[in-house]
Formats: structure tokens, C-alpha cells, sequence
């Protein structure tokens, strides 16, 4: 647990390179789907494309359990830095009707932000308008004191401050 706080809190940091060690030694020992979806999205976050496509299996179907919105976060957010229109197509449909919840473990405490910023992400990928996602997630981000992720939606709507 403590690793993937610590993963989440860097990517939305930008220093995202500082996970990769420990998510390298995390995948060597436990090379399952949802390891793949972490150090996949840090790869690819880190600018490592060729790295993050041979470990991520987009493919895979996660439970729909306490980590399911977590995963397929994590998901969009790779299909999104490595461009694969495909799977942003499916992440979108799949993310759709959690777009006034924050993607992460549903505690809480692990967060990518909200899930209505990943549409925005994937809407645009898609060459759709990303504006109303991205308005969703500044009224998300808002309602749960989040000035970072409200700031970030802004930003994707070329609102700023």
C-alpha cells in the first residue's frame, strides 16, 4: 500500500522516475495484472514507451473489486501517453459512469485524480471535445478540496486561474 502512495503522490508531483526502482523489483516478484498496470502507467508517465508496452497487458480483465477504478486509471492513463486509440475507447466507455468519483482504490487514500480528468484525457485522444469531462472534474476536484486536480482540469481547458 505504502508503495502505491507513494507512486500515486509522484506521478501527480511529475517526479514519477523515483518510483521506478521499487515498481521494477514490485513487478520482477510479483508479476501479475494489476503490478503490470502500475509499472506500465510509470513507464510510460516517465517517458519510456517502448519499456511500458512490453510490461502493460491491456487486455487483461481486472476484478471489479476495491482496485478495479484504480487499474483501469491506470489503464486510460497509459493508453493515453502511449496513444493507443483502442484502448482509450474501451477505458472510456468502462470509466464513463464514474466520471463524479476519483480514480483510485474507493477508500480514498490512493488517488489519480478524477476520473472525469481521464475522460477529458481520452475524449480528447479519441478527437472528441475533452470540455465538459473537463469542467465535471474541476466541480470533482472542488468538492473535494482538491486544488491540484482542479487547477490541472483548468489547465486541460486552457482556463487558467
Amino acid at each position: 500500500m505504502g508503495m502505491l502512495g507513494r507512486f500515486v503522490v509522484r506521478l501527480a508531483r511529475g517526479n514519477v522516475r523515483d518510483s521506478l526502482d521499487e515498481l521494477a523489483i514490485l513487478w520482477e516478484h510479483v508479476p501479475n495484472d494489476g503490478t503490470a498496470e502500475v509499472y506500465a502507467a510509470a513507464l510510460a508517465a516517465a517517458g519510456e514507451p517502448e519499456a511500458a508496452r512490453r510490461v502493460w497487458r491491456p487486455g487483461a480483465v481486472h476484478s471489479l473489486d476495491y482496485y478495479w477504478l484504480l487499474w483501469e486509471g491506470l489503464r486510460a492513463q497509459t493508453a493515453i501517453a502511449l496513444g493507443d486509440v483502442e484502448v482509450a475507447v474501451r477505458c472510456y466507455h468502462n470509466l464513463r459512469q464514474w466520471d463524479g468519483e476519483l480514480a483510485g482504490m474507493h477508500s480514498g487514500s490512493v488517488t489519480l485524480g478524477p476520473v472525469a480528468l481521464l475522460l477529458g484525457d481520452l475524449a480528447r485522444l479519441m478527437g472528441q471535445d475533452p470540455d465538459r469531462h473537463y469542467a465535471r472534474a474541476e466541480e470533482i476536484a472542488e468538492l473535494v478540496g482538491s486544488p491540484h486536480w482542479a487547477r490541472a482540469a483548468r489547465e486541460r481547458r486552457g482556463h487558467l486561474p
